[in-house]
Formats: C-alpha cells, structure tokens, sequence
C-alpha cells in the first residue's frame, strides 16, 4: 500500500468483496467470511471520502444490509467448526455433540436459504462500481485525482469510537452480562477499523493501536463463539424431557461450554485494565489539535 494511493483499502475491500462473491453464492464458509469483513471495512471507509457527499450513504445502506444478511450464516459456521473441534476433544460427549451439529446443520441450510433469496436481489456489480465511482476510479482520468481522506473526519470518528468503547467498558462492569461483553466487542472492532484507516493516513500511533487492539478482539471473539454454542446447546437441553436418555449428556455438555465462556471473560477481565489505558490514548492520537492550541 503506498502513501500516494490513499484509496487503496476502500478498493482492496471491494476486490476481496468481488473475489469472495462467487463463493458466497455457493455456499463456501471462508467466502462469507471474507465478504462479511469486506462489507465492513468498506462501510467505515465511506465516511472518510469525499465522495460521502455524492451517494456514499445510499452505499452504506446497501452495504450494512449485505453484512446482516450474511451474519446468521457466518454464524452457524463458526459454531459448526467448534462443535467439529469439541468432538475430537470431548469423545465422552460424542452423542450430544451429535445431535447439536445435526440441529445446526439443519438450522444453517434455512439461514443459507434466506441469505440466497437476498442475494438474488444483490447488484453486487453495481455495488463495486459505486465504490470505484465514490473513491474516484471509475476512469483514468480520476485516477490521477484520487479523493483524499478527510483527515479532520477520520479523526473524529475515531476519537468518537474510542470514547464510546471506553463507556462501554466501563458500563459492562465485573458481572458476567453476555449482552455487555458482545457490545464490547462490537465497539472495540468498529474502533480498529478506523484506526486501520488512520494508519493510511498516517496518523501517528494508529497503526500499533490497532494491532494492539487486536488480541482483545480475538479474545472477546473466541468467547463470543463459545457464548453462541452455549446459547444453542441450552435451546436444546431445554426443549429435552426430564426422563430422556441424552439429557444428562446435554446438561455436562452445557456445563462445558459455561465454563469455557466464564474461564474468556475471566481473562478479558484480567487484560481490561490494559485494554483501558489503550482506549485512553487512541483517544489522546485521534483528538484533533485546537485552533486555539496551534503554536502562533
């Protein structure tokens, strides 16, 4: 990536988005993935051109729809592959794991259904087209004038999410609360992307921020892979009769999967305060100089 093509990461997100499409329609799990991300890096990058002006919002619109359809399926991925790995690791609870992974299966098929009906309504082509249009690549006569990042907007919006992961961390406090850590790590990996923009920009300090930002988003990430299976598995415990033959298998299995959720959180606890003094000074490197501060 060179300093002199500042639109690069808008147009490698939307080639990845391009690359990973034909995938996505026929149903490959890194594919969606790779789309999904795709979607949001595009959709934080918008804001920052000045091409928002001349239809960027319309784009996000499209964009944000793309990346909740694509979610559920994500989703059940993910839960799939843990369910895989804890067969290998947990033979005792073989049965159970079964009759999750078949219930997922079944569940992700529907989801798969729902997100073909939604694509088909996708002009993925014209998506990327707009992306170029917007970012000033849609000839080469634009491609000599790329638009510039609006450093003053870039700035601010990461100032705004490094304050808002601050409250949200703040407000989640010691307790297990699921729904306190998920909005963490929606607040912490909105505040990355925009420090991925800041490192284009050259924002002193973004580029480390970001990637020092990473370990706690793997972290909340893996627990929040854990928290969904736990979610599916307690579905299924639920719905078992008292005096069935599976119910104290699911009942160990749900045990396990607490356990490892409440073993995540425990860690993240431990690392928060380090997460903290890092929220605090990407706030400090995103805040933009004062006029009135400005040496004369």
């Amino acid at each position: 990536m060179t300093p002199s093509a500042p639109s690069d990461p808008w147009i490698a997100a939307a080639r990845g988005l391009a690359e990973a499409w034909p995938g996505v329609v026929t149903g490959d799990a890194p594919a969606v993935h790779r789309a999904r991300v795709a979607t949001r890096r595009l959709r934080e990058a918008l804001p920052v051109l000045d091409g928002e002006r001349r239809g960027g919002r319309r784009l996000r619109k499209d964009l944000r729809a793309l990346t909740r359809a694509l979610g559920p399926v994500r989703e059940l991925d993910v839960t799939l592959g843990l369910v895989v790995r804890l067969l290998h690791d947990e033979p005792s609870l073989d049965a159970a794991l079964e009759t999750i992974r078949v219930r997922l299966m079944e569940r992700r098929l529907r989801r798969r259904a729902r997100l073909l009906r939604h694509i088909d309504e996708v002009d993925i082509a014209g998506i990327l087209a707009r992306v170029r249009a917007l970012s000033a690549q849609g000839s080469s006569k634009a491609a000599a004038r790329r638009v510039p990042l609006d450093g003053a907007e870039l700035r601010r919006r990461m100032a705004t999410r490094a304050t808002r992961l601050a409250r949200t961390v703040d407000r989640a406090g010691a307790l297990y609360a699921p729904e306190a850590l998920h909005a963490i790590r929606v607040a912490l990996k909105k505040l990355r992307y925009s420090l991925e923009l800041g490192r284009v920009a050259r924002v002193t300090g973004a580029a480390g921020a970001a990637t020092r930002l990473r370990r706690f988003q793997d972290l909340l990430g893996e627990w929040h892979d854990w928290q969904i299976l736990s979610t599916h598995v307690s579905r299924v415990q639920g719905a078992t009769p008292h005096d069935h033959e599976q119910l104290a298998d699911f009942t160990a299995l749900a045990a396990r999967v607490e356990d490892r959720c409440r073993a995540l959180h425990a860690e993240f606890m431990t690392a928060r305060p380090k997460l903290t003094a890092l929220v605090e000074g990407i706030a400090l490197i995103a805040h933009p100089v004062s006029a009135t501060s400005r040496p004369k």
